[in-house]
């Protein structure tokens, strides 16, 4: 780029390469959408070279699910990170040639690289170029603003719907656990009966053995009474085996008649969750339907519509359908 009139632009152009890596790349569409191979037809390539920038600048990709994205985004890259940059959307160059590309494109010489200078560099356009790119009019300045507060507002929308999603499959959760568990304790409860019946049948039958022998005319007078006093022995007091099994079993049915509380208040709290969680995922459904429309109105009212921030707002509406809550 020559140098002449070189302050004529720097100011107008420090103020755009001061924006963040998406507000320069919806700029260039703004400015250049109708220009064939730079525009429109180039903006699913932009949003990914713009991704790109993000991830090496942050160390991470940017995500657009419910997680809420924390990393402040930049404005543009260190000499470093351009390099790989450079590399990974030019292919393999050496380090003198990578150097030279990025001392060409570093327009204001600040040993950086900004989105903006990338692309001016890419397509041979001019800072004054670029500076001067139509934004869009102001006729529909008022329902663009609107289709951003929609496009915002399907995006908490989602991060509700997917929060409400994750509590309902841990309530699920704890509430089969809590099923399982209640099972558990009837099962135990009833070997625990079993047991107790088993030891009342022993018991029965003891008893019913001693009474034979008492009301046995066969047998003498001392047998007779030698059976008596075991009888009277046995009824004193329940057998140990006995004692330990009504004991046993009423600690399973305490515990069975608690799991079963816990089973029915841990289904109660996932049922609701699941109520929750269909509404919020209506409720993401209406919101992306309404941001949808009116992008869609946007995008039919071409001239004087910044249609490279709406096809960047659409964009981003994709981007989040593919976090929405399956069930």
């Amino acid at each position: 780029m020559p140098a002449a009139g070189k302050s004529e632009w720097m100011d107008a152009f420090k103020e755009i390469t001061a924006k963040t890596h998406t507000q320069q790349a919806v700029w260039w569409l703004n400015g250049f959408w109708k220009e064939a191979g730079i525009g429109k037809d180039y903006a699913e390539t932009l949003w990914k070279e713009v991704h790109t920038m993000i991830e090496l600048e942050a160390g991470k990709p940017k995500m657009y699910g419910s997680k809420v994205w924390e990393v402040k985004e930049g404005s543009d890259l260190d000499e470093m990170k351009a390099h790989v940059f450079l590399e990974k959307i030019g292919g393999t160059l050496t380090v003198v040639e990578l150097r030279k590309k990025l001392a060409a494109l570093d327009l204001d010489k600040n040993n950086r690289m900004a989105m903006s200078e990338y692309l001016l560099g890419k397509f041979k356009k001019t800072p004054d170029q670029l500076i001067h790119a139509p934004q869009g009019g102001e006729a529909e300045a008022a329902k663009l603003a609107a289709a951003q507060k929609a496009v915002e507002q399907a995006a908490a929308a989602l991060t509700a719907a997917v929060a409400r999603e994750e509590a309902s499959m841990k309530a699920a959760k704890e509430a089969e656990k809590a099923l399982w568990a209640s099972e558990a304790a009837k099962q135990e409860l009833a070997t625990a009966v079993a047991e107790l019946e088993a030891q009342e049948k022993a018991l029965a039958d003891k008893k019913a053995g001693y009474q034979a022998k008492i009301d046995d005319p066969q047998l003498s007078a001392m047998k007779k009474g030698q059976a008596k006093n075991e009888l009277a022995q046995l009824e004193s007091e329940d057998p140990l085996p006995l004692r330990k099994a009504k004991i046993t079993q009423g600690a399973a049915l305490k515990k069975a008649e608690k799991a079963a509380a816990v089973a029915a208040a841990e289904k109660e709290v996932a049922d609701a969750a699941e109520v929750a969680a269909k509404k919020a995922k209506a409720d993401a459904e209406a919101a992306f339907a309404e941001a949808d429309k009116q992008l869609q109105y946007l995008k039919q009212h071409g001239d004087g519509v910044a249609q490279g921030a709406v096809w960047w707002m659409e964009r981003e509406l994709t981007e989040r359908r593919k976090y929405m809550p399956k069930k």
